[in-house]
């Protein structure tokens, strides 16, 4: 069975996602399952809305991602793949709303 590619937070107590966009992809017909699958090439971005819980202290943080991914030829595919990402973040209570410490990092919005 062909699976989607995802990429979720992992629930901790720190922060907390909303909004998953995900690559709309390239329709394809697939003959075996008789059905329409999207297919990712390339490089697949994610855009994700990480929202800090308000009581969430200062300092370091490491927010983790569940990534699901499976790779497919036009022949067969590889069982669904499961792994982790960790992401070290710094959280700063004196930041105020708009205030971002790499702006540059947000500047090219990838296709979606």
């Amino acid at each position: 069975m062909v699976r989607p590619a995802t990429v979720e937070l992992q629930k901790n107590e720190r922060a907390s996602s909303a909004v998953v966009h995900s690559p709309s992809g390239r329709a394809l017909q697939d003959q075996v399952l008789k059905d329409e699958v999207r297919v990712l090439e390339g490089v697949a971005r994610y855009e994700l809305t990480i929202t800090i819980a308000k009581d969430s202290p200062s300092g370091p943080a490491t927010l983790k991602f569940d990534v699901q991914t499976q790779a497919c030829s036009d022949r067969t595919c590889l069982d669904p793949r499961k792994s982790v990402l960790s992401l070290p973040v710094t959280i700063d209570r004196k930041a105020k709303d708009g205030d971002m410490r790499h702006p540059d990092v947000f500047d090219v919005r990838p296709e979606m």
